[in-house]
């Protein structure tokens, strides 16, 4: 029976000061404020081992405290206005902005089944605190506006109910196998929203906890640990995310516009699954391996070490002919990136010195940037010229449409001289292959 405590205290001190002051005095706008937040975090695990479970059983306890007064001006105050902008931080009424207290859970069991195998579940609840920008920041904007965003720092913080259940098997003393099932529930997230006065003189965004997500998937890995040469591991996840809202997303001083415009009824965009996956191979050879030189061996502690990594393509919308309620129909080309690294390590005395080299992008593959369009119109002319599934349907076909199996990120090429390229070709595409060498002094 272990039991471990510990606190935490965290305090930040934001000196903001930012914006943009050029020739062209209505094109400037400037940002300052100060805020000193501070927060308490404490815990207390136990772990308790049986001969058949060891479990670990523990509370967080953590408060964040604002410290500052905040405004409670009428949402659609003359002050949020152009004309009055610039007395809102003197004459706005203010109080004190709360602190919250959250008690998070955190539950972890592992059943031994054999002397090489296991079963566990974990069970946890966690909470991100709002961005500094989120919670502080005015925005005055520009000279021919009024506010134009505005934080909360009485902002909830995000939470996040973790669930996994999986199952490890040790091969022998090399290779480490687990697979494990996990949920996430997601709540009180943070989103944007709009308030407008009669005449729109008043126009701003601030924010609000109205956004929700279920994650759940599972996630494959295998691990070699150990070995005089190789070692390496490969991880694979499979992953569904839903995302939602609730309440307003707009709210107007106009009644009549209150009614039929901004109300999210709810919104919940359909599952997406966005699986990707990572390996690492190292290859590297023994101390003291190899030929020996005057006391060295030059071709001893010399690692190659490449990284896989894969992603499914991203969602997006698209639907150049109404009755536009299509979602997340149409996605991305899927991804992927090999990466090295070629290293030395020589001892000299008590000091070691590293020599390596980074190989970023190895097999230099261009992969599309969405920078690279210049304006709508250009990712429209763009998108109108693939050939995507969707366009099998009548109402595109009758529009001239073409069908195929193009998917968005597709480039033009000999066989699909038909693609309409972005206009700015130098941010079109992703980071080339660069190559650095470098070197490390440990002592």
């Amino acid at each position: 029976n272990e039991i471990k405590a510990g606190l935490e205290i965290n305090y930040d001190d934001f000196d903001m000061s930012f914006g943009e002051d050029g020739l062209d005095p209505t094109d400037n706008y400037w940002i300052e404020w100060q805020q000193s937040p501070i927060r308490y975090g404490a815990y207390v695990t136990d772990q308790l081992v049986f001969k058949g479970m060891i479990a670990n059983l523990g509370l967080r306890f953590d408060y964040n405290d604002p410290r500052c007064d905040w405004y409670t001006a009428d949402r659609y105050s003359q002050y949020f206005s152009r004309q009055f902008k610039a007395q809102f931080e003197t004459e706005t009424p203010t109080e004190p902005a709360k602190g919250h207290l959250k008690i998070s859970p955190r539950i972890g069991i592992s059943h031994p089944i054999t002397t090489n195998s296991k079963l566990y579940f974990n069970y946890n609840h966690t909470y991100n605190m709002p961005t500094a920008d989120q919670m502080y920041q005015i925005n005055t904007g520009r000279d021919a506006t009024g506010i134009i965003d505005i934080g909360d720092p009485n902002l909830e913080q995000p939470r996040t109910i973790s669930y996994e259940l999986g199952y490890e098997h040790e091969i022998g003393t090399m290779f480490l196998i687990s697979l494990a099932g996990y949920y996430k529930d997601v709540t009180d997230e943070i989103a944007e929203i709009t308030y407008e006065n009669y005449d729109a003189s008043v126009s701003y965004m601030t924010y609000n906890n109205s956004h929700y997500a279920d994650i759940r998937g599972f996630e494959l890995s295998l691990e070699k640990r150990w070995g005089d040469w190789i070692t390496g591991w490969f991880n694979y996840n499979y992953m569904v995310t839903t995302d939602g809202a609730f309440g307003r997303e707009f709210f107007y001083q106009d009644p009549r516009k209150q009614m039929v415009e901004g109300l999210r009824d709810p919104v919940q965009e359909k599952p997406l699954a966005q699986p990707f996956a990572r390996a690492d191979l190292q290859i590297r050879s023994p101390a003291d391996w190899g030929p020996e030189v005057r006391g060295h061996h030059p071709l001893d502690e010399l690692a190659f070490n490449m990284v896989f990594d894969y992603r499914a393509g991203d969602y997006e919308t698209w639907e150049p002919i109404g009755p536009y309620k299509a979602e997340n129909n149409v996605q991305w080309k899927d991804s992927y990136n090999f990466d090295a690294r070629i290293s030395k390590n020589i001892n000299i005395s008590r000091y070691d010195l590293t020599l390596y080299l980074d190989i970023v992008n190895i097999f230099d593959r261009k992969v599309l940037s969405s920078l690279g369009f210049s304006n709508e119109a250009d990712w429209r002319n763009y998108m109108n010229s693939l050939h995507l599934p969707i366009y099998s349907e009548d109402k595109y076909q009758n529009a001239g449409f073409t069908a195929g199996d193009d998917k968005v990120g597709d480039v033009r090429s000999g066989d699909k001289q038909y693609i309409n390229m972005p206009d700015i070709d130098y941010l079109s595409w992703n980071e080339p292959r660069s190559v650095v060498f470098g070197l490390s002094f440990d002592f």
